[in-house]
């Protein structure tokens, strides 16, 4: 297993296996016991884990823990879609998915969305990060660089 697959699998486990952006439950081999089970075949490409660089490499952005976070693969290529360089900044971006999630206008899976998300934050709101998951690692992740839109 590569460093990439290594940050990827530490950072879903830190989220609890939901994407960074949009708060969906994600599908990682690697993590078979958070798999969404009702998860039809033609849906499971856009909640495929990916490693996602708050700071894109082509920006000298690092393969580290601080810069990696776990995203499903439509936000992550959402994210840089159309974009030879910079990105939109991760926060911002993070913002708009999750505005977007609650009006059903953003995943392709948002009509079914409601089945994969905790109900502890009530129907139709982005998943937030539990209380379980307070660490130095999510301190980290929520402290974004600076970058341009």
């Amino acid at each position: 297993m590569n460093k990439i697959a290594k940050l990827r699998i530490q950072s879903a486990l830190i989220q609890q296996c939901r994407c960074f952006y949009c708060g969906l439950a994600m599908i990682e081999p690697a993590l078979p016991e958070f798999t969404p089970k009702e998860l039809k075949p033609k849906f499971q490409k856009y909640l495929r884990c990916t490693a996602e660089h708050l700071t894109a490499r082509q920006d000298q952005g690092r393969d580290s823990a601080q810069n990696i976070v776990a995203a499903c693969w439509w936000c992550n290529t959402r994210r840089h879609k159309g974009r030879e360089e910079n990105a939109p900044n991760p926060q911002k971006y993070r913002q708009r998915v999750q505005s977007l999630m609650k009006r059903g206008r953003w995943h392709p899976v948002a009509a079914i969305a409601v089945a994969f998300r905790t109900n502890a934050y009530g129907v139709g709101e982005p998943s937030k990060p539990r209380a379980s998951v307070t660490s130095e690692k999510l301190t980290n992740l929520q402290a974004f660089p600076q970058g341009g839109l």
